[in-house]
């Protein structure tokens, strides 16, 4: 009888301990369960939506801005076009590409005949109005060229033209395509059906 007694009495004296520790252990092991489903979901890489998947997209590009686009043996290379195919495989969409120079890109998309833009633009906030911008992923800096007898430009604050200042005779200004190399679609008020940029 004392055996029995002996475990009667430990469960007696520790089982709010005991159930405690149970306790605590089910809400770990819950937590820990739900913070790893969360983490796995989070990491999984998304699938294609099914919005784009099948679809052909228009992309317009100006192959003067090697090495990110550029023409060699009539064949589209560089980098933004090995980047917007590698999307398109990811997505599971097709790409039409049009070579159309910058101006003419842009204009393509305004209008509507692109869906979207592959070149290197500056995100302005004047642009953003009209583009929905992918990320940027290369930045090249503004710069300018000077002729080295030329002391009259200094800065950039020396190119803007007043009624007091004429133009200078060499006209250096930032153009659109040193900021930052990005993607740009129609903003989505104007975009139907929806397109994807590069990130």
């Amino acid at each position: 009888m004392t055996l029995l007694r002996q475990p009667a009495n430990w469960w007696r004296e520790n089982r709010l301990a005991l159930l405690a520790s149970i306790t605590a252990m089910f809400i770990l092991l819950f937590t820990i369960g739900g913070a790893v489903g969360i983490a796995n979901a989070a990491t999984k890489p998304a699938a294609a939506d099914d919005g784009v998947k099948g679809q052909t997209f228009t992309i317009a590009t100006d192959t003067t801005w090697a090495p990110f686009e550029f023409q060699r043996d009539g064949e589209l290379r560089g980098i933004d076009i090995d980047l917007i195919h590698a999307v398109a495989e990811d997505q599971g969409f097709d790409v039409k590409i049009d070579v159309l120079g910058f101006d003419g890109a842009l204009a393509a998309v305004t209008a509507g005949q692109a869906d979207a833009v592959m070149a290197g633009m500056s995100i302005t906030k004047e642009r953003q109005k009209t583009f929905d911008f992918s990320n940027p992923y290369f930045d090249s800096g503004i710069q300018m060229a000077i002729a080295s007898d030329d002391t009259s430009i200094t800065g950039y604050e020396d190119l803007e033209e007043s009624p007091s200042r004429p133009r200078p005779a060499l006209r250096a200004t930032p153009s659109p395509r040193t900021s930052a190399r990005s993607s740009a679609s129609r903003s989505p008020a104007s975009r139907t059906p929806p397109t994807r940029t590069t990130t």
